[in-house]
């Protein structure tokens, strides 16, 4: 049913409220309560996935994934974190028809580089730590299962790094110098009682409660099954972050392109690492990143830096 003018109205200046109640007075409770009155009216899609992320963050994790596996593929471009919550089997990875590649991208592994690579190798020009923004035109949404069926003539890959590495260096470039949480909490020292600046063991202590809060934590630190699939043969090849050039080199023969490699990501600032933080680090490697070690394809491009790490 198409909405009128009104309606449309009408839910924006829903949002506009349960934003205010989330960001301005942190009241979760009271967003929730309107959202959920307002969608006794209306199937309005982005209330539904507003509703689903207020949840999340006051811990009602399987009522929030409830609704997002009957909205988020109803959504034009879903965000691959919101298909993960939603646990079904579907990826959004970048799709190249032209020369047949499928590219499943994993945050902190090498991702800023091949998109960089696959824009330039596609006659675009390279952007950097913007090429994320700049490849979601290629974004698809795919049932893992379509890597044997649709896709089985396609070059499928993915770049792996241990989920260790992935944490330190999301800590490093995106909380401490690029003040992600910050941003996302709209300028807070403080959000639901986390610091937007915290130091690394706190995000270590806090782990499952920083997931629930904020999005960029969630996405930056969701298990690599989550994006390609429980059944890692499906893909065609995948890469540790020591081959990222071979997986370069393998874009340029596909694409008849040279790329020139660049690390668009690097930061410069490293967190230190203490006897209470390897600990911690250990408590949710066996604890949240369990299954993604329980698969040899994975473990056998990450245990050596694992070890090297411990």
């Amino acid at each position: 049913m198409r909405r009128s003018g009104a309606d449309m109205s009408e839910a924006q200046e829903v949002m506009k409220t349960a934003d205010r109640l989330v960001f301005q007075n942190q009241n979760p409770i009271a967003a929730i309560k309107l959202l959920e009155s307002f969608l006794q009216g209306t199937d309005e899609i982005t209330a539904w996935w507003k509703l689903a992320r207020i949840l999340t963050m006051v811990g009602e994790e399987i009522y929030a994934r409830s609704i997002l596996r009957n909205t988020v593929l109803r959504m034009p471009e879903p965000h691959v974190l919101d298909i993960i919550a939603a646990r079904i089997p579907v990826g959004r990875p970048l799709v190249f028809e032209e020369s047949r590649l499928v590219y499943f991208g994993i945050p902190k592994s090498g991702s800023s580089t091949i998109k960089d690579a696959l824009l330039i190798a596609h006659g675009e020009e390279g952007r950097g730590e913007l090429s994320h923004s700049h490849t979601r035109k290629w974004g698809r949404t795919v049932p893992f299962g379509e890597l044997e069926t649709k896709y089985t003539d396609y070059f499928s890959f993915t770049v792996v790094r241990d989920p260790i590495s992935r944490l330190r260096s999301y800590w490093a470039k995106n909380i401490y110098e690029a003040h992600s949480l910050r941003a996302e909490s709209r300028g807070r020292d403080y959000f639901f009682g986390l610091s937007t600046m915290p130091d690394y063991e706190e995000i270590l202590m806090n782990f499952r409660r920083y997931r629930a809060v904020f999005r960029d934590f969630q996405h930056h630190t969701d298990a690599i099954p989550g994006f390609i699939g429980r059944k890692p043969d499906r893909l065609t090849k995948m890469y540790g972050m020591s081959e990222v050039g071979d997986a370069v080199v393998e874009i340029e023969a596909r694409t008849g392109a040279k790329v020139k490699l660049a690390q668009s990501m690097k930061s410069g600032h490293k967190p230190k690492i203490s006897d209470k933080a390897r600990i911690l680090e250990e408590n949710i490697l066996t604890s949240f990143y369990a299954e993604e070690l329980s698969f040899p394809q994975i473990q056998s491009k990450i245990a050596p830096v694992l070890e090297k790490a411990s």
